[in-house]
């Protein structure tokens, strides 16, 4: 009896040795698995969802024959661009892998189309400093938010008469402020009230381009010549 004891005994660690060997197989495959598709991820958001570029200090290109038309076309270039959650902080770490801000739509698509928003308002500051609102963390052009700051845009606009006037039809390549905190860009106008406008921000998670609708002149800028619209029927 007690030979057979032992036996059962020594088949019994045997058979948990072949199930810790099994698990720990099995684990070991799913963790390579689990590498694998990281690196595939990580190959996917580099490829598809960062900006190649730098967003701190712009590649200013020369005047094109449309620049609202450039504009778009270079807004639209930056869908699928993931948004900044940190919005530059920590040293603008997440801004130098590739990811954006809202009003870094319209100051890459503007740099494509000849325009320098920067140094727009760095020149705007130097004459109406006073446009600028004061901020504890200071708000002049040489500190690191100042051009990433929608609120210094949507100040340049209203002081120097780029807002358009109430009941006036959005065109193509226009600014969209959504209070002082969000800009939006218009891409399209179909002349019967409705638009659609390309964005970035914390809900769309990467930047996108919204489909038609109705628009209500709430806050609009307009700094670019304009693109005509396009009648493309009706819309929903």
């Amino acid at each position: 009896m007690g030979n057979a004891a032992a036996g059962r005994m020594a088949g019994g660690g045997h058979i948990l040795l072949k199930t810790i060997l099994y698990v720990l197989a099995r684990m070991w495959f799913w963790f390579k698995a689990g590498l694998c598709l990281c690196a595939a991820l990580a190959v996917y958001v580099y490829i598809f969802r960062l900006y190649h570029g730098s967003v701190e200090k712009l590649k200013i290109h020369p005047k094109p024959a449309n620049p609202a038309e450039t504009a778009v076309v270079a807004a639209r270039s930056l869908k699928g661009i993931l948004y900044d959650q940190s919005k530059g902080r920590y040293n603008n770490l997440a801004g130098r892998l590739g990811m954006i801000v809202c009003i870094d739509v319209p100051r890459l698509a503007y740099a494509r189309a000849g325009m320098d928003l920067d140094a727009l308002l760095r020149r705007d500051y130097a004459v109406h400093p006073e446009y600028y609102r004061k901020e504890s963390a200071g708000n002049t052009p040489d500190t690191p938010f100042f051009f990433r700051r929608v609120r210094n845009l949507r100040s340049y606009c209203r002081a120097n008469g780029k807002m358009l006037l109430e009941g006036a039809e959005p065109r193509p390549g226009d600014l969209v402020f959504f209070g002082i905190m969000h800009v939006a860009m218009v891409t399209e106008v179909d002349g019967k009230g409705y638009f659609r406008l390309i964005e970035n921000s914390p809900d769309t998670l990467w930047t996108v381009e919204h489909g038609w609708e109705t628009w209500a002149n709430n806050s609009m800028c307009r700094l670019l010549e304009p693109l005509p619209s396009n009648p493309v029927g009706d819309h929903p």
